[in-house]
């Protein structure tokens, strides 16, 4: 879940085995240029796609998160969540409990009733809006919903399709909308609604949590 942001980094191709890493002077007095170099060249960066860890090292320079964590104090030990992408990120499980089994998802642990559930499923994102693209057009909640289902296009087949079909980050309703037309396993009530845009200033996503779905092709 995260956005394309200024590339800030060179990468070439060397035969250091190590990375290394070096910051400069920069044109501006108030600020510095970030050198970094790797052994190895990324040579796709489309966050649907990419497989190597060259790759990856690349997205990692390119893209901004919802929110990301960050020292606070290098003595203490202590670090502190730095919104970027999103001003606010609410947990809104208490007032969509009828979600949890409109979607069909895997309650926890010696729990049967979605009613008792307050947390942990569903969540608000209220979205930065100051961020915009490159041509000065806002970003919002339709172009997250755009990636998404561009990600998860079951004609495409995505390498990193399984960013939201699995694992933690798996979304409610994710496979039904990535295997439909395939005979993959029993279709949940759910249909292929999982996450809204309710206006462009934020939308609700509902995870399955990370034991919601095991059935893979």
């Amino acid at each position: 879940m995260k956005l394309v942001k200024v590339l800030g980094a060179t990468a070439a191709v060397g035969a250091v085995a190590l990375t290394l890493a070096s910051c400069g002077q920069a044109d501006d007095p108030n600020g510095y240029t970030y050198h970094s170099y790797s052994s190895a060249l990324g040579s796709n960066w489309n966050p649907h796609t990419w497989e190597t860890s060259a790759d990856s090292a690349i997205a990692g320079y390119i893209e901004s998160p919802f929110v990301d964590m960050s020292v606070k104090n290098s003595k203490t030990g202590e670090y502190q969540w730095v919104y970027e992408m999103a001003t606010s990120v609410k947990d809104v499980t208490a007032t969509h409990q009828a979600d949890l089994t409109k979607y069909a998802c895997t309650l926890p642990t010696g729990v049967s009733d979605a009613t008792t559930v307050t947390d942990g499923y569903v969540y608000e994102i209220k979205l930065n809006q100051k961020a915009k693209w490159q041509n000065g057009e806002a970003i919002n909640a339709d172009t997250y919903v755009t990636s998404m289902k561009l990600l998860l296009n079951p004609e495409m087949k995505n390498y990193r399709a399984n960013t939201y079909l699995t694992g933690d980050s798996a979304l409610a309703g994710a496979k039904e909308y990535y295997y439909q037309g395939y005979n993959y396993g029993p279709a949940t009530a759910a249909g292929y609604e999982h996450y809204s845009a309710d206006d462009d200033e934020k939308f609700t996503f509902h995870w399955k949590k990370s034991n919601a779905t095991k059935t893979d092709m």
